[in-house]
């Protein structure tokens, strides 16, 4: 397999780099992978009024980092042989992961209309797979490889570089990949204490907190970055040289033996578990049950969504500066990050046996990160990810924070109206309308133009949810009719 970004240079101007990728693109693990998980619990009634509940569950995922492998991978190779200590020892498979979880519930006055509940437990996650493989692929016979080659090697008419068939070795300036020796599987704390609080025969009042610290969270880092940061480059300086370019010059005769080049790898990208993320909401909400041909629900959530990178349970999102992967600036609200949400639903029984069910949802504006206008590597880091700096013209260095901005505030209604015919004792036939948005209101999120310098900066260009594996929710009216028969 070959692919190139460009086949005829001639006469489209100044190529920056051209980026090419050939060998075996298949993601396979070779001695495939298995799964095992156990629990145990136990509810202990301590009175009347009062039970506890306690727990552990054991999860571990055997070859899902390949550790069979795990030191065929290229790249694990290359730094083996300059001494790095990103190659002191292979990745493992996590085997101490218990998870112990309590909780309780109590009655307060024994009457079953005040009640307090709190619980916490530990929560595992399955490795989501798009994290090892690309380090898995680079321990296969025949690789799959990604490199680059700057304008400055080129000229404006030269071939791409022929990739050989099979793979076996990196071409000079292929992207590495390979996993962290201490990569873990990640997990939550979970925390929440309730109070529910009966209101006549068929009302309650709940007021929740939640607590989600997200631990060992997927992170990407790149360990051979250009020195920009260094050396204080900025947008418009040449590309420096690499953080590891004099130790794969020291080990040239070696590196040239393993591999047939000097320089095997450019960009070495390092899948980590070291992110964080942290959930914070307070809830309240009123609940009346189905009576006197009505149903009604109302729910309000205070809530603080925070995470490094700005993303939950991401699989590789990288640190605006190599060099400094945790620096504050880089911790901050998430894309969904939604201080207040109200939500009131119900069902009500019309006259001729119409019934009404709406759901009408309020939610306060989510925040996105501003981009440069050359949508480029601003701090010559030699990774494309940079938000936009604090002042353009004098320092690429500096960045502006995680998210600063907040698009537009969310607001829906949605309608049924349903109506059944019944035919004898066991068949039924129930005719249905449904509408979204029915005020077709312009829900953008947070879907604005980010890129500065762009004519329609800081304006909505999409709708909210309409992009990605979000939910539509920002749909424009529609509306629809459906119909069910049951016998």
């Amino acid at each position: 397999m070959q692919s190139t970004a460009v086949k005829d240079l001639a006469g489209i101007g100044v190529v920056a780099a051209v980026v090419l990728s050939g060998g075996d693109p298949s993601f396979n693990l070779r001695d495939g992978a298995k799964q095992f998980a156990f629990y145990v619990q136990d509810d202990w009634k301590v009175r009347s009024n009062l039970t506890l509940n306690f727990g552990v569950r054991y999860d571990v995922d055997f070859g899902f980092v390949d550790n069979a492998h795990a030191a065929d991978n290229r790249a694990f190779r290359a730094l083996q042989i300059i001494g790095s200590p990103w190659a002191r020892k292979v990745v493992e498979d996590d085997v101490n992961n218990f998870s112990p979880r309590v909780g309780f519930a109590w009655d307060i006055r024994g009457d079953s209309r005040s009640v307090l509940r709190g619980g916490y437990g530990v929560y595992f996650d399955q490795s989501f797979l798009n994290v090892p493989l690309f380090a898995v692929q680079q321990a296969n016979p025949e690789i799959y490889a990604t490199f680059l080659n700057d304008a400055a090697n080129l000229s404006i008419d030269s071939p791409p570089p022929t990739i050989p068939r099979p793979l076996t070795n990196p071409l000079p300036g292929s992207r590495g990949r390979m996993l962290d020796p201490d990569f873990e599987s990640p997990y939550t704390q979970q925390l929440n204490i309730g109070f529910a609080q009966e209101l006549g025969r068929d009302m309650a009042l709940e007021l929740d907190y939640v607590h989600i610290l997200g631990l060992h969270e997927f992170t990407g880092l790149d360990i051979n970055p250009r020195i920009g940061p260094l050396i204080n480059a900025t947008r418009s300086s040449p590309n420096p040289a690499r953080i590891l370019a004099p130790q794969f010059a020291a080990h040239a005769a070696e590196l040239i033996a393993a591999f047939g080049s000097a320089a095997p790898f450019g960009r070495i990208s390092v899948a980590q578990s070291d992110g964080r993320s942290r959930y914070d909401a307070f809830t309240a909400s009123f609940k009346k049950r189905y009576a006197n041909k009505y149903q009604l629900n109302a729910h309000y959530t205070l809530s603080k969504a925070q995470a490094w990178f700005g993303a939950t349970q991401d699989f590789g999102l990288a640190p605006q500066n190599a060099f400094e992967k945790f620096n504050p600036i880089n911790f901050g609200p998430t894309g969904e990050d939604e201080r207040h949400r109200f939500v009131l639903s119900g069902i009500f029984d019309l006259p001729w046996g119409f019934q009404l069910a709406p759901i009408f949802q309020l939610a306060s504006a989510r925040p996105y990160s501003i981009l440069p206008s050359c949508v480029c590597d601003i701090n010559r880091d030699g990774v494309n990810n940079d938000r936009d700096s604090v002042n353009p013209s004098v320092d690429d260095q500096n960045k502006l924070p995680l998210n600063p901005e907040r698009g537009d505030n969310f607001s829906q209604l949605n309608v049924r109206v349903s109506k059944f015919f019944n035919f004898g004792e066991s068949k039924k036939l129930g005719l249905f309308f449904e509408a979204f948005n029915v005020f077709n209101t312009g829900n953008f999120g947070n879907q604005f133009q980010n890129v500065t310098g762009s004519s329609d900066f800081g304006k909505p260009i999409n709708f909210f949810g309409a992009t990605g594996f979000s939910e539509p929710i920002g749909i424009p009216f529609q509306a629809q009719l459906g119909v069910r028969f049951s016998f």
